[in-house]
């Protein structure tokens, strides 16, 4: 996610960190603007309330509940969002598979299954969202602001 947040800055994009305060002190500071909140539901529901778009990178049982979350909620018509997982070094392709058995054995619906997406770099999900949404993601004329999770300093890389 550094790389991310790195590229966004480089890029001119706004990139605010929001991270609970029992984890403040476990991560270095890589982003300029940074909100510390209590828990992780205030986490999600900020980042919900001040993202743009939802790029989840590899990680462990946070990340996913955090990227589940806020399909859920993209189901339940709280937010109208872009949501997508980066497969580096094919990370989350044992995932990917397994949504799609989700979806076979008919627990989500195709619809559903489809507001996650999945690509090898942020370059290709931005891709993705301007051909296959109504809007085409554009940061200089929609301001886009990435909302990046805290460094994990126990990520195994």
């Amino acid at each position: 996610m550094e790389k991310v947040v790195k590229a966004a800055h480089t890029g001119g994009i706004e990139v605010l960190g929001i991270i609970p305060i029992t984890l403040a002190n476990l991560t270095r500071p890589t982003i300029r603007e940074e909100m510390k909140v209590v828990n992780v539901y205030e986490r999600i529901t900020q980042m919900i309330e001040h993202s743009d778009v939802f790029i989840a990178s590899p990680g462990g049982f946070g990340t996913l509940e955090e990227i589940f979350q806020t399909v859920s909620w993209a189901q339940l018509n709280i937010h109208h969002k872009s949501i997508g997982m980066l497969k580096v070094n094919n990370y989350y392709h044992k995932l990917l598979s397994f949504l799609d058995d989700i979806v076979e054995h008919g627990f989500i619906s195709l619809a559903a299954r489809r507001m996650l997406d999945f690509a090898t770099s942020e370059g290709e999900l931005i891709g993705i969202w301007a051909w296959s949404r109504i809007k085409c993601i554009n940061p200089d004329r929609d301001g886009l602001t990435v909302v990046a999770p805290p460094i994990d300093p126990y990520a195994i890389f």
